[in-house]
């Protein structure tokens, strides 16, 4: 869920003096660069430099095709923009501007011409960017105008993976009542057009396909299809709380839609300024160093849910050796989606009791009294926050026992304590169960934000420099 990676307000400070400079790996989409240039304060004039890395070349294709558009076009084109990232039927206008966009993309001769042509805000590998192409001619050429392929591959991959996308039976009963209509209709048609609704649609969104880089890790020229994660949809992808008190309304397409046009406004005045800019990194993440100037430095970094992927201990190290030390508010954000599940930790409490605490808390939320008050979990009322200190400890001591073993140290390893993780990365954890986050929260209320899919079990750790607070 899209969250301000900033929030100067309660770090540096509004009107903080010098640059900052941000990685984020495993980007995935436009939307933390968005709601953070969104949210920047006018106060603050100083310069933004953001490195966005991904191994996917798809997501980077169409992060790279949205951020040229915002830069290029004029006032409709946050309109065209999100409906692109969102629906799967097109208007003419939109495809059209889609079409013109890819072939000039497709034409630019290097990548030196690439950030010519956006006024030095996109640097990327002259390699990196050839792979890039690779993506947007095929797009250009996929046949969309009229068909229903996409579609009913995204059906079929609702149906596939229900649970996955958090789009089973119960999603629709779990959500204000008033909503029911639209979230039903969006699941079935795709449609989150922003233009010309008025007349049926022109094409499919070819930007929504990818090819499986697990069976063509080096080529583009794989089979495309309908290629978005459940994160990467609407709902899931913004904070529903944060879309209701900018725009409220019984359409979801609707409040998100305006919520989201809103932000890529923002961040179309931000670029409009040249007051940020972007390095564009097509690599696994563990050798993004190679990819980088020497002795760069960042003041946020942000690891998406690597931790379920790359143990705890490893992306912190990689993370502390790019870290700005000296700025004391310098901050590695890591979370974890499946901790709950690979840890297996027991619910102590009576689960009926804890269905009927969070039927009741359901019932006095704004909008659900006369709606579905059915939760749609109660993860987020179980007190795991012993099992979850236990998993970090265990993280830590397996990152240990393997360097013993390398080494063949049979010394007795003691099992660190909590406010000792990360002290040999020159790191210190802050306490997130004492509400010490100053970015993101630790974990987010899930029954609020039924229409975001919010499970309860993510969790939102902020590192920051050891001794610096």
């Amino acid at each position: 869920m899209a969250f301000d990676c900033l929030n100067l307000v309660e770090n540096e400070g509004e009107d903080y003096g010098s640059a900052l400079n941000l990685l984020f790996l495993g980007v995935g989409d436009l939307r933390n660069v968005a709601l953070t240039c969104a949210s920047l304060p006018d106060s603050y004039t100083n310069k933004l430099l953001f490195t966005l890395n991904d191994t996917a070349v798809c997501v980077l294709a169409r992060l790279v095709l949205f951020l040229y558009m915002l830069i290029k076009g004029n006032s409709e084109v946050v309109k065209m923009v999100t409906e692109l990232w969102y629906s799967i039927p097109l208007s003419e206008q939109t495809y059209k501007y889609l079409a013109k966009t890819l072939e000039e993309l497709i034409d630019i001769r290097s990548a030196e011409d690439l950030k010519s042509r956006t006024s030095e805000l996109i640097n990327i590998a002259e390699d990196h960017l050839k792979k890039l192409k690779g993506v947007w001619k095929r797009w250009l050429h996929l046949r969309v105008k009229g068909t229903d392929w996409i579609l009913r591959q995204r059906i079929e991959n609702m149906r596939k993976y229900e649970s996955k996308y958090k789009f089973d039976p119960e999603y629709i009963q779990t959500i204000p009542k008033r909503h029911a209509i639209s979230a039903r209709k969006w699941i079935e048609d795709g449609d989150f057009r922003r233009t010309d609704l008025e007349v049926p649609a022109f094409a499919e969104n070819p930007t929504l396909t990818g090819y499986d880089h697990g069976y063509h890790p080096s080529s583009v020229d794989g089979l495309y299809s309908y290629a978005v994660q459940w994160d990467g949809l609407p709902f899931c992808g913004w904070d529903y709380l944060q879309t209701k008190r900018f725009k409220d309304s019984s359409c979801l397409v609707t409040m998100f839609g305006e919520y989201i046009e809103h932000i890529l406004q923002r961040l179309k005045n931000t670029l409009s300024k040249n007051q940020v800019k972007f390095q564009v990194v097509l690599c696994d993440c563990v050798h993004i160093k190679n990819h980088l100037e020497t002795n760069t430095h960042y003041d946020r970094i942000l690891t998406s849910n690597m931790m379920d992927y790359i143990i705890l201990p490893v992306l912190l190290e990689l993370c502390s050796h790019l870290l700005n030390h000296s700025n004391s508010c310098a901050t590695i954000i890591t979370e974890t989606l499946t901790w709950a599940g690979d840890f297996g930790q027991p619910i102590r409490s009576s689960k009926s009791k804890m269905i009927r605490i969070a039927e009741a808390d359901v019932r006095r939320y704004p909008g659900f009294e006369n709606g579905h008050p059915k939760p749609a979990g109660f993860q987020e009322y179980v007190d795991d926050s012993w099992d979850f200190c236990n998993y970090l400890r265990a993280l830590f001591n397996a990152y240990q026992l393997k360097k013993r073993m390398a080494t063949q140290d049979s010394t007795r390893l003691k099992v660190p304590i909590t406010k000792e993780l990360g002290k040999e990365f020159k790191l210190r954890l802050r306490d997130c169960f004492r509400n010490e986050n100053k970015i993101v929260f630790f974990k987010m209320s899930a029954n609020r934000r039924t229409v975001s899919s919010v499970e309860g079990d993510e969790r939102f750790l902020e590192w920051i420099p050891l001794d610096k607070e």
